[in-house]
């Protein structure tokens, strides 16, 4: 008996395109149950495959993170989840929202042949969004 509505919305996440201090609050909450309301009209994408209510949605802008993670293409962010080793991970520096795999204990690597730095500290001003679940080129 569960109604289509309410599958739908399982399903639908948030796609940011503006990084906004709710987003920050609901990033430190863990949590966006209670801050849904406050995003704003903010465009709703589809992701089929199991994420918890708190998943968002961002563009990949740089090429840090080709092939794995392509410019263009649309990352899902489940905040509910710590990152992974050896997974990508999104967070936030000097307002940006950026992609890495997560190489444990404070440390990250971006995917890009050619890139300065590839391997790098997370500094303590950096906020961890959380876990890439997902990414499509299909949006």
């Amino acid at each position: 008996g569960v109604s289509i509505a309410d599958t739908m919305a399982h399903k639908s996440v948030p796609y940011v395109k503006i990084l906004s201090k709710e987003i920050k609050a609901a990033v430190k909450a863990k949590s966006l149950k209670q801050i849904k309301d406050r995003l704003g009209n903010y465009e709703f994408l589809h992701l089929s495959q199991p994420h918890s209510e708190s998943t968002l949605a961002f563009d990949v802008l740089s090429e840090a993170m080709a092939p794995m993670m392509p410019p263009k293409s649309v990352a899902f962010v489940d905040i509910e989840q710590e990152p992974e080793i050896g997974k990508p991970m999104a967070y936030v520096r000097e307002g940006k929202v950026r992609f890495a795999l997560y190489k444990g204990d404070g440390i990250a690597h971006v995917t890009a042949e050619n890139w300065p730095n590839p391997t790098f500290e997370l500094l303590e001003n950096d906020l961890v969004i959380g876990k890439v679940i997902s990414v499509t080129t299909s949006y």
